[in-house]
């Protein structure tokens, strides 16, 4: 009797593992990892931010489309500053270097980027933290001093032209 209990049980436990296994092959999934190069520790406001995205996908057959969707957030993860998305091919996996253009109005501070991937129903996030500094006032300093000297430059040029115009026909 025990050894026809234990038969019916490992049937069981046979039959309940290869449904288990069918389910989980059924299921398509990816891991997503996101990673801003090195040299990007730090990026100046109205910059390119260049990352790295590496996508696996598990258990899919063939090319599937997916949509890889970035967004810089504030270190709340509130407000969304800058988001846009497309849509990749990916075979077995991805590997892209991806710019981002970080609006030169932001304010000095830290910032998280999220990319998440999508497939059908299923989804996979992954976010890495960045800082934007601003540019420094000196830069806006310097372009207005140079259109400043340039428009005096021309104003003086314009009134000794001027001076001399006159003074010839009044020699005349």
């Amino acid at each position: 009797m025990k050894i026809i209990m234990k038969k019916k049980l490992i049937i069981l436990l046979f039959v309940l593992s290869l449904t288990f296994t069918s389910l989980v092959s059924a299921t398509h999934s990816f891991d997503l990892s996101v990673e801003v190069l090195p040299e990007y520790g730090e990026i100046d406001s109205g910059k390119e931010l260049a990352l790295t995205i590496k996508l696996i996908k598990f258990q899919m057959d063939g090319p599937e489309d997916v949509i890889l969707k970035y967004s810089l957030l504030d270190m709340d993860g509130e407000k969304t500053i800058v988001e846009f998305s497309e849509t990749v091919a990916v075979h077995t996996s991805l590997t892209k270097i991806k710019q981002i253009k970080i609006p030169f109005s932001l304010k000095e501070g830290q910032y998280t980027l999220e990319v998440v991937a999508k497939y059908d129903s299923y989804e996979s996030k992954s976010s890495h933290g960045i800082y934007v500094k601003n540019v420094k006032d000196f830069e806006k300093i310097l372009i207005g001093i140079i259109v400043l000297s340039l428009l005096f430059l021309i104003l003086f040029l314009g009134h000794s032209n001027y001076k001399l115009t006159k003074k010839l026909i009044e020699n005349s």
